[in-house]
């Protein structure tokens, strides 16, 4: 059995089809910060960079096709689906949608809380749910 107690978090990393554009998606709909300068491969695109959005850290950049790293964009789907919890999702879904998300689900009380779920424009989904009491 592994010893799990020694994990300290697990973060995501995200393939996306124009790192750019996607850094400033997740700066206007969630208020990311941009951690330090994204790291450009030889041939000018993103292969690396770090946002904090709250108390976690995102990782972006374009698809790494020798490790068969693609974004949900080329794969017509998604495999992975990240839940973000706030004080006011009914805002941070008005906010992304303002900035080009697509509303899956709108925000509604939901199984004692409520909850929404959004679409970024590069294919991602994010439940946004309010934060425990």
């Amino acid at each position: 059995m592994v010893n799990t107690s020694a994990v300290r978090r697990v973060e995501t990393y995200l393939s996306v089809d124009d790192p750019p554009a996607a850094i400033d998606f997740y700066q206007r709909a969630f208020g990311a910060r941009l951690l330090a300068e994204p790291i450009l491969m030889p041939d000018g695109s993103i292969g690396h960079s770090e946002l904090a959005i709250g108390d976690s850290v995102i990782r972006v950049a374009g698809e790494h096709r020798p490790e068969g790293v693609r974004n949900p964009v080329a794969l017509g789907g998604t495999t992975v689906q990240l839940y973000v919890t706030v004080d006011d999702p009914d805002a941070l879904i008005e906010r992304a949608a303002a900035a080009g998300a697509a509303i899956l689900r709108p925000v509604a009380d939901v199984h004692g809380t409520r909850l929404g779920k959004l679409r970024d424009p590069f294919g991602h989904n994010w439940f946004v749910a309010r934060s425990p009491e």
